[in-house]
């Protein structure tokens, strides 16, 4: 599980992650394209001193301050969670990996998430999109089910360097529940 969301009212998590963002996507395309068109359309609608607006301004005006506020609020969860799947993680992840993150660094190490495959390999698996078209694939509808069971996922090897340990003791991790620290 990835998080509950209260706007879905649903668990959001390996099979259904994809959607969730596809609908923020969505909704960050309409809510701007509804606030672009009343912006566009109403030139009466930053007038307030004319006479005009008071009998056909307030609707748009009250339309597009709608829209551009739902845009705001969805703008802000949509990248935060293009940003999660960029950097190869969910919003528990992000919990738990910035108390990681805090631990190495308290004890001079660097810690690595495994997870983290790449931008566009991380946008690749989260979306299920291989191919030629693939940046074009990932936004449009699929009734496909998402290969995988949610419980094995894809992970970098990583060499670990313990700082605190010789110089010449590398060794070679890559699965779970490995040491992520360099």
């Amino acid at each position: 599980m990835d998080h509950h969301c209260v706007w879905m009212a649903n668990c959001i998590g390996f099979f259904n992650y994809r959607h969730f963002v596809l609908f923020l996507f969505w909704m960050w395309v309409g809510s701007l394209y509804s606030a672009m068109v009343y912006l566009v359309e109403y030139p009466l609608l930053f007038k307030l001193e004319s006479r005009e607006w008071d009998r056909r301004g307030f609707l748009p005006f009250f339309m597009f301050i709608l829209s551009a506020s739902i845009w705001l609020g969805i703008s802000a969860l949509f990248w935060w969670h293009v940003w999660l799947i960029l950097t190869g993680q969910g919003t528990i992840d992000y919990l738990d990996n910035t108390q990681k993150v805090a631990d190495a660094k308290a004890q001079g190490r660097q810690w690595v998430n495994p997870y983290h495959l790449g931008a566009v390999a991380n946008w690749q698996e989260t979306f299920d999109v291989r191919g030629r078209w693939w940046w074009l694939a990932w936004m449009l509808p699929t009734r496909r089910r998402k290969l995988g069971n949610g419980y094995v996922l894809p992970q970098v090897d990583i060499l670990v360097l313990d700082k605190a340990e010789s110089a010449g003791s590398l060794s070679h991790r890559g699965t779970a529940g490995s040491s992520n620290y360099v």
